[in-house]
């Protein structure tokens, strides 16, 4: 009698147990992969730190700042471009690709960089740059001087100069605003770039397919020396029409000499761009098999439409193609005067395009080093709400350095500081429309002379002003600051299955103020994210989310998480889901459950306990 009394009360204390904590184990969950779910770190390594005094951050500075990733707590980082080149472009024209730039520092470097990073815990993930190289590459000198078995490592085509002008072999516009093709006096011929002209194009449709196996040699160069995946740049441009037909002009008037006055139907988003990404993915997962199983990460970039973006995940389950294909919905569809009903959009497109097929996650992309920091776009009101949405949204994260501080642009860069080519080609009076130099400034570490990234040197541009009082040394150990609310949320993330796992449904609510999101898991509390794009307070009715069936089961609200202007904070509950009231621009992040299930659970406890007491002792 005594044995049954004894399993009687430890059944009714693990039921009670299995009650509050409410967390379900399935083999799906378990074998999720390293980079699903993750929070990945964009670097531009000219800016993040500089070790030895010179003015440009490099790679020992970076390995000297990984405890910071660690504290943040992001799975990994991607640093643009590092390899070998002139720096016409920022390091996007590549003279080498297996060779780092000495700016940066040596291949021991990059390497000691992904040995330090493995001992933390810490992805690291390289751009890479299929679509085109450096003039200076010795590919390209090669086909210029037609060196055999390199002639067609280049799209080369004839342009005569006929009454006095160079004819070109048409009208297409290189994405700088300039002519797509230029001419080469040792060829004779002129030869394609979709951006500058020290940036020639790599010459794709080879038969022979040797500038494709260039490239995944080069994937498996990086991959020996430890690298964990890469950030295809954009992938979208690796192909052009054979046919070479004339682009046409959106609109009749249109200025004929810009970019974007075409849809470019021609040289963008061509079916085999895709194909080469298909081939990439079997590169790396093929690799990864040979090499302990341990998944190289695909990630591409592409600024097009929703469902050209989403096809780069694959066709099936067999012909995989990006793990994270960049979602820039929140880049260049929203702005800081955008509705609720603008963000609902951005994230039902993305959702519901989407492949059935299981070979990818959902990602939010809220900046990067070609757009105004989130900050300066959404303002000082609206920036902590959107991080908050973002990383309660399914799928993974992405977040540009800076960004866990809330740095600002840096609009004070002049003429003669500005570095970006695309400014650059422009002139003194309207290279601020085209500069992307102030989202690319030098990290603000502390408030020390220019923000401790570097102690005495001429940096490579200009230090924000704001470092004095935005930097990582007054935030560290600030609760109230925005790296906590950052850091905060990296590890909700990993606590919550629900924010792992879960379902998620949207909507528009509070006469259309509020972007509302739950994320649902069998048996688990949901998790409610509001974000208020109104300067005025709301009162929002939770059970507007749920479904009939669920209303009467959500009955409390707790708050987990907000920005840091919100009078709610963590642990404040809510007894009536039906009227709870958030103020103007708010980010809050509520686990709604039942009030009687808790109160079950509790009478369990003590129900076990009662019988313990009684028949036990």
């Amino acid at each position: 009698m005594k044995t049954l009394t004894i399993s009687l009360v430890l059944f009714l204390a693990l039921a009670a147990q299995a009650t509050v904590v409410d967390i379900i184990k399935t083999d799906e969950r378990d074998n999720v992969d390293w980079w699903e779910n993750g929070v990945f770190y964009q670097i531009y390594p000219r800016s993040f730190k500089d070790s030895n005094n010179d003015g440009t951050g490099d790679i020992k500075g970076i390995t000297s700042k990984l405890q910071h990733l660690k504290d943040l707590g992001v799975t990994g980082t991607w640093l643009s471009p590092i390899f070998d080149s002139p720096m016409v472009d920022g390091g996007y024209d590549i003279r080498n690709y297996t060779k780092v730039n000495s700016i940066y520092g040596s291949n021991d470097d990059l390497v000691e960089l992904f040995a330090e990073a493995k001992k933390l815990d810490l992805k690291i993930i390289l751009d890479f740059v299929p679509n085109h190289c450096s003039n200076q590459h010795q590919w390209f000198i090669n086909s210029a001087n037609r060196v055999p078995g390199y002639e067609d490592y280049f799209t080369w085509r004839a342009c005569p100069v006929e009454n006095g002008k160079r004819r070109l072999p048409n009208n297409w516009i290189a994405v700088f605003n300039t002519p797509m093709w230029s001419y080469d006096p040792r060829r004779d011929e002129c030869y394609l770039h979709q951006f500058t002209k020290e940036q020639p194009d790599i010459n794709f449709r080879m038969e022979n397919g040797k500038t494709k196996q260039e490239m995944l040699d080069v994937l498996t160069f990086w991959m020996d020396q430890g690298v964990n995946g890469f950030r295809v740049d954009a992938i979208n441009h690796m192909f052009e029409s054979p046919a070479y037909t004339n682009q046409v002009l959106l609109e009749e008037g249109l200025d004929p000499n810009l970019y974007g006055n075409y849809d470019n139907r021609y040289t963008r988003d061509l079916r085999e761009s895709y194909e080469f990404i298909y081939s990439a993915r079997e590169h790396l997962d093929k690799y990864a098999k040979a090499n302990g199983n341990v998944t190289r990460v695909l990630m591409t970039e592409a600024y097009a439409t929703i469902p050209q973006q989403t096809q780069w995940y694959g066709v099936n389950d067999t012909l995989r193609g990006s793990h994270i294909p960049f979602n820039f919905g929140f880049i260049a569809d929203i702005t800081a005067n955008s509705k609720a009903e603008d963000f609902k959009k951005v994230v039902d497109e993305w959702m519901g395009n989407m492949p059935s097929f299981t070979m990818g996650q959902a990602n939010w992309v809220l900046g990067n080093h070609d757009r105004s920091r989130l900050r300066s776009r959404y303002g000082d009101d609206r920036y902590e709400g959107l991080a908050i949405m973002s990383m309660t949204l399914p799928g993974v994260a992405i977040i540009y350095y800076g960004e866990e501080i809330g740095m600002v642009d840096n609009n004070d860069i002049t003429w003669e500081e500005t570095e970006d080519p695309q400014a650059c080609q422009s002139n003194s009076s309207v290279y601020k429309d085209f500069t992307r130099d102030p989202v690319r400034t030098p990290m603000q570490w502390d408030d020390s002379p220019l923000g401790g990234f570097c102690e005495s040197c001429k940096t490579w541009l200009p230090v924000s002003p704001s470092f004095t009082d935005i930097n990582v040394k007054k935030q560290t150990g600030d609760e109230t600051s925005t790296f906590a609310l950052y850091k905060n949320l990296i590890a909700l993330r990993k606590e919550k299955d629900v924010l792992k796992f879960g379902g998620l449904s949207t909507k528009v609510i509070a006469d259309g103020d509020v972007f509302a999101f739950e994320r649902t898991i069998k048996d688990n509390p949901s998790i409610v994210t509001l974000l208020n794009l109104s300067k005025d307070s709301k009162t929002v009715n939770l059970a507007d989310l749920f479904n009939a069936d669920d209303v009467s089961s959500k009955t409390k609200a707790t708050v987990l998480i907000s920005n840091n202007r919100s009078e709610l904070k963590k642990g404040n509950t809510f007894s009536n889901i039906n009227s709870i009231t958030i103020g103007g621009y708010d980010g809050v992040v509520f686990e709604v459950s039942s009030a009687m299930r808790i109160a079950t659970s509790a009478l369990y406890l003590v129900a076990a306990f009662w019988v313990a007491v009684k028949f036990v002792f």
